[in-house]
């Protein structure tokens, strides 16, 4: 089996960026091994700031990123660019992954990779990066900048929205979030960017529809968000395939079995729609590969659908835009809240 490995000329662009920050040290980390890459990942103090992997894309070829860190804001207003931008799997609510392609802004990326630097950096090291800045009236020149480039994307965001492209939850700010049922006293509303990244780290989820006799039908699957709505995949004869195309409308539920302090079941009411274009189904295929790099998912887009890049086979997408949502805090503080506004 092929090893992946990332190009020559972008190990030694990114090691050139990370190794001129102050006390960086390079390691080999080898717990990707089962994705048949072996990252170099760029440390301050223990932690890693910066990883460089390659994966395997849904055309099958080998796909340099990046995995960084990044302010909560910041993150969501990268997320919101669209594709070049993902969250990784299992990934905190300060990690951002950005694919290397031919197209990559390498300013960019010495900004991204200099404000994860600062996350992790204590305070020393930060007073030294800033004092080999040079001297700018209204602050960081690298702030300065990411500054300005957030406020970009941040106009990306209204385009994007326009013009119906695919982004990572960009419609989170119109999403209205109001305390229903049964809830604790004084409760708060769990906002919606909160219950997303709940929706976006979750491994499984469960998809609820409806047989053509009336009797309701529970599975569960893998999704990826992508785009402003959860995609998933089966069989074209599979029993939740045969139960949409008579009935569209259905549920998918995600959350955990525990009542660990700051958990949140979520719940999303839509309409699922096959989706057929094959433009749109290539960054789905790669959402999966990202999400899923070591199960059973291994998908190519051919005709109109997905198929397993070695055994082939046809696999229908759907696409489900929420247009409702619930979500059930536990652990801390219980609470139930309903999420409206979807775009």
């Amino acid at each position: 089996m092929r090893a992946l490995e990332v190009p020559e000329n972008i190990v030694m662009r990114v090691r050139a960026l990370c190794l001129a920050l102050p006390e960086v040290t390079v390691r080999i980390d080898h717990s990707l091994a089962r994705s048949r890459s072996t990252a170099q990942s760029f440390d301050i103090r223990r932690g890693s700031f910066c990883l460089l992997v390659a994966m395997e894309s849904s055309t099958g070829k080998s796909v340099p990123l990046l995995v960084l860190r990044a302010d909560p804001d910041e993150r969501e207003a990268l997320l919101s660019v669209g594709h070049r931008f993902f969250v990784p799997r299992r990934a905190g609510r300060d990690l951002i992954g950005v694919w290397l392609t031919d197209d990559t802004d390498w300013e960019e990326i010495r900004q991204l990779v200099t404000e994860s630097y600062r996350v992790l950096a204590p305070e020393k090291l930060t007073a030294l990066l800033d004092s080999q800045a040079p001297e700018s009236p209204i602050g960081s020149p690298i702030r300065r900048v990411v500054s300005v480039r957030s406020a970009m994307s941040l106009v990306d965001r209204d385009r994007l929205r326009r013009s119906g492209e695919g982004g990572n939850g960009m419609a989170a700010e119109h999403v209205t979030a109001e305390i229903h049922g049964f809830s604790e006293p004084d409760s708060t509303p769990t906002p919606w960017a909160a219950g997303l990244e709940h929706v976006r780290a979750a491994d499984t989820y469960w998809l609820s529809t409806v047989r053509p006799d009336g009797r309701p039908h529970v599975t569960p699957l893998i999704a990826v968000w992508h785009a402003e709505a959860l995609w998933f995949a089966t069989g074209p004869e599979e029993r939740k395939a045969r139960n949409l195309a008579e009935n569209p409308s259905c549920v998918l539920t995600t959350g955990r079995s525990d009542l660990v302090e700051g958990a949140c079941d979520v719940v999303l009411e839509g309409q699922a729609e096959q989706v057929t274009d094959d433009a749109e189904l290539q960054p789905v295929a790669t959402a999966f590969a990202i999400k899923y790099p070591t199960g059973p998912w291994n998908f190519v887009v051919r005709d109109g659908a997905f198929s397993d890049r070695g055994a082939g086979g046809r696999v229908i997408v759907f696409r489900v835009r929420p247009v409702r949502g619930l979500g059930f805090r536990k652990g801390d503080r219980f609470s139930q809240t309903t999420w409206q506004g979807f775009r």
